[in-house]
C-alpha cells in the first residue's frame, strides 16, 4: 500500500470537504478532534475502495489491509510534543491539527526537524487555519 497515495490522498481530501463538522467540538476541551479523525479517516478509506482492516482503543488506532498500522492524533492547539508521541510505536502517523490559533509554521517546523513528513497538506477555512499529515519516524527500529 502506498501510504501518500491510497491511505493519505483520500483522507484529505474528504477531511478538507467535511472540516465544518468538527467545529461544534471546539467548545469541549480535549473531547472529540480524534474520534472525528478516526471515523472520518476510515470512512474516506472505505469510500475510496481500500477500507480498512481493524481499530483498536490500545496500540495504533487502524490496522490497514495490508497489515500495517497507523496511530491517529488530532488537536487544536498545535502541541507538537502529542503528535510527536504518535510515532511511540515506531508506525506512521496521521494527524490532524488547526482551528481558530494560528501556530502552523512554527509547528510545521518544528515537526520536520523530529520526524519525517510523508505528506501535508495546509488549508483554511471558517474555523482557522489547518494542517493534515502523515509522518513517519525518522529512523525505523532494526534498520
Amino acid at each position: 500500500m502506498d501510504l501518500t497515495q491510497d491511505f493519505f490522498a483520500p483522507i484529505a481530501t474528504h477531511v478538507k470537504e467535511h472540516i465544518a463538522r468538527l467545529e461544534p467540538l471546539f467548545g469541549y476541551r480535549g473531547a472529540g478532534n480524534e474520534a472525528w479523525l478516526k471515523s472520518e479517516a476510515v470512512y474516506a478509506l472505505k469510500m475510496a475502495g481500500t477500507p480498512i482492516k481493524g481499530m483498536h482503543g490500545k496500540g495504533p488506532d487502524l490496522c490497514l489491509y495490508d497489515g500495517s498500522f497507523v496511530e491517529l492524533k488530532s488537536g487544536s492547539n498545535w502541541d507538537v510534543k502529542y503528535v510527536l508521541n504518535g510515532l511511540k510505536y515506531q508506525t506512521p502517523c496521521l494527524f490532524l491539527f488547526g482551528g481558530p490559533n494560528s501556530g502552523a509554521a512554527k509547528f510545521l517546523e518544528q515537526l520536520g526537524r523530529q520526524s519525517r513528513i510523508l505528506a501535508c497538506e495546509r488549508f483554511s477555512f471558517e474555523t482557522g487555519e489547518w494542517i493534515l499529515g502523515l509522518i513517519a519516524p525518522l529512523t525505523n527500529l532494526g534498520g
